[in-house]
């Protein structure tokens, strides 16, 4: 959905927030040869996105400059890292994505991922996630509050008022009950393991953007 049609009827950061997300997902999704050809412009659009936040893309960048410049390099390099971060469990997974891997405690556990999927279909919204992954992993889930977040400005393009409140509470319970209480601990999981920075860096951004969100949302004291 064209994100320009919104810009006269809601404020450019509501507009910004929700494009924050699709983006945080991008990036935390497997790498491609299509993906590494988009990675400069994927960067600049971050910075772009959060100029004048108090949210800081930087590291994204700095990890990136670091990185082999050469895209068939470049490509092995992070696959090659996602992989040992995020999929090989011998000896052990290092810092699964999913939400199912946590308890609310932060401790590592294993159970379906039914209330992330009861989730998705309470929000009655269509919902088509574009990534292969289980429906609890993180990129899906930061895709997600993208999707309602769009859904949310065209409810106020339309002047849905019912439906603006609806979701934008609903947007407030996922974020509460489906990713403050474990993102935290994947973040440091994965700070500790990356061996290139990049992944580091990503799951930094992550979750200093969501403890923002929580914030503008009004849910800093659960949070913190």
């Amino acid at each position: 959905m064209n994100m320009e049609m919104f810009s006269q009827i809601v404020s450019e950061r509501e507009i910004k927030r929700v494009s924050v997300y699709r983006l945080l997902a991008w990036g935390l999704a497997y790498p491609t040869a299509e993906k590494v050809v988009k990675m400069s412009t994927w960067q600049e659009t971050l910075e772009q996105l959060f100029v004048r936040s108090n949210v800081s893309p930087q590291s994204i960048a700095t990890a990136l400059n670091l990185l082999p410049q050469d895209e068939a390099d470049l490509l092995k390099t992070l696959q090659t890292e996602y992989e040992y971060l995020f999929i090989n469990d011998i000896p052990e997974l290092l810092a699964p994505p999913y939400a199912s891997a946590y308890s609310h405690n932060g401790d590592i556990i294993k159970y379906p991922a039914r209330s992330i999927l009861e989730a998705y279909r309470q929000a009655e919204v269509a919902f088509y996630s574009e990534s292969f992954e289980l429906p609890d992993h993180l990129a899906v889930q930061l895709e997600f509050m993208h999707h309602l977040g769009t859904e949310t400005l065209n409810a106020q393009y339309l002047n849905r008022l019912e439906r603006v409140e609806m979701l934008k509470a609903f947007q407030q319970k996922f974020l509460y009950r489906h990713l403050l209480y474990w993102v935290p601990t994947w973040r440091i999981r994965v700070a500790m393991a990356d061996r290139i920075g990049f992944y580091a860096a990503l799951a930094q951004l992550i979750g200093d953007w969501l403890k923002s969100d929580a914030h503008s949302l009004g849910l800093l004291p659960l949070a913190d």
